[in-house]
């Protein structure tokens, strides 16, 4: 709910737009004067009055195209709630295999990784969640926050391949024992006790020490994990259209990742059933409890709604002025009598063919 609500102008010299709406009114009055001393010089009747609504609807369009000129936004802040004790790390396979695709032209592992990542974390709600990236090293991109536009542009903008590259040169570069860097460093806050992993990956790695991950993670019991496979066996790396022939889809992917999530006493998911990874990933962490934690800004911006008030406006008084004049009229009173013909017409030709026969 919002607390507060400001309206500021991000080009507030732009309102200098609706001075174009005092050239219309001139011009509309100038044109009422001319009407006026013509009608007297051709000794016809005056016309009195006007239309009070033209200029009035005159008036109003050039305050909206000068209220939307000046780029109005309406800030409002919302109260930020933040559960307590709580905390979640999103891990992304960054090495080469995940640039692998089921052709050209489609979309990458990494690609797919990164609008897995921004599902789950939506699906996580008020949960702090931070970022970090995976090769043959662990590094963190953003500690956890309760900022869910924080996390969506530090995943769009800092996430990629090789970005940066892994420390040793080997085939496969990925492996799985920098996650116990998890738990050693200080990636999480500390007094927090509920901790989740979330790590996006396609499965390939370099053989790594299994029994050393399951003491790591036996010994912090408060860590939870979840996996969500990317990728599978039939898909390759794409030089444009070219497949490059240096790469080979992993087949033991599967079996890697189960012993994975065995050793951290994790579960797998495949990247087509997010929603159970998301289902299952809100259960590791349980209902929680949510605390007020300042505030969040918010902004409107209502450029776009002014502009189209106007144009409905400018529309409007067109089509009034049209249909108002001799030709509008007279086009009226055409086509209505070519509808009274339209419909006698099936009666005269029945008549014409009676007398025919």
């Amino acid at each position: 709910m919002p607390v507060a609500a400001q309206l500021v102008f991000a080009s507030p010299l732009g309102a200098l737009v609706g001075l174009a709406g005092l050239v219309a009114l001139a011009a509309h009055a100038q044109g009422r004067r001319r009407a006026r001393a013509a009608a007297r010089a051709l000794g016809l009747p005056v016309p009195t009055g006007s239309r009070p609504w033209t200029p009035l609807v005159l008036a109003l369009t050039a305050a909206l195209l000068a209220f939307a000129s000046a780029q109005p936004v309406l800030r409002t802040r919302h109260v930020r709630f933040v559960r307590a004790g709580t905390q979640a790390y999103f891990v992304v396979d960054t090495s080469r295999s995940m640039l692998a695709s089921a052709g050209p032209g489609t979309r990458t592992r990494i690609t797919r990784a990164i609008e897995a990542a921004r599902r789950i974390r939506d699906s996580l709600g008020d949960v702090p969640s931070g970022l970090a990236s995976l090769t043959d090293r662990l590094l963190p991109h953003l500690f956890p926050t309760s900022d869910p536009e924080a996390f969506g542009a530090t995943l769009e903008r800092s996430i990629e391949v090789d970005q940066p590259p892994p420390e040793d040169q080997n085939v496969v570069a990925t492996t799985y024992q920098p996650l116990t860097a998890l738990l050693a460093g200080n990636y999480f806050d500390h007094g927090v006790k509920n901790r989740l992993v979330i790590v996006l990956t396609d499965g390939q790695s370099r053989p790594f020490p299994v029994a050393g991950l399951r003491r790591a993670f036996r010994a912090r019991a408060g860590i939870k994990a979840v996996f969500v496979r990317i990728g599978n066996v039939n898909e390759g790396i794409y030089d444009g259209r070219r497949l490059e022939q240096g790469y080979r889809p992993d087949p033991q992917a599967p079996e890697t990742m189960r012993r994975l999530a065995d050793a951290v006493g994790g579960r797998v998911f495949g990247e087509h059933s997010l929603t159970r990874a998301a289902a299952a990933a809100r259960a590791l962490l349980g209902p929680g409890r949510s605390a007020k934690r300042g505030f969040e800004p918010a902004g409107t911006a209502l450029a776009p709604f002014a502009a189209a008030a106007a144009a409905a406006l400018a529309l409007l008084l067109a089509l009034r002025e049209i249909f108002s004049s001799d030709f509008g009229r007279d086009a009226v009173r055409s086509r209505r009598k070519r509808l009274r013909r339209g419909s006698r017409r099936p009666w005269s030709q029945a008549i014409d063919s009676r007398e025919v026969r």
